[in-house]
């Protein structure tokens, strides 16, 4: 086989993502994305309250901080999971 066969073999076959998202399979990089999300979460959702615990106790300003951060860190936590989402789609 010579070279412009291999090409014209390499060009007919589909790429790898095409053909895993013709069987319905999730594709690498989209596996990235929610292996990312699934590593952030936790440090979305706990890491401002447990940040605001010790500024409260440093101020005395206990709940305030803690529930402002709490709140703050759920916010960013669904709007990072909108645009994870969304990208996830646009690789479709």
């Amino acid at each position: 086989m010579d070279e412009k066969d291999q090409t014209e073999a390499l060009a007919s076959k589909p790429k790898d993502d095409e053909a895993e998202r013709q069987r319905g399979q999730m594709t690498w990089n989209q596996a990235v994305v929610v292996g990312g999300l699934a590593v952030s979460l936790p440090g979305m959702l706990f890491g401002p309250p447990l940040f605001g615990m010790v500024l409260d106790d440093y101020f005395g300003t206990a709940p305030w901080l803690t529930l402002g951060l709490l709140v703050m860190g759920f916010a960013a936590t669904v709007y990072n999971i909108f645009l994870i989402l969304r990208r996830v789609k646009l690789m479709n």
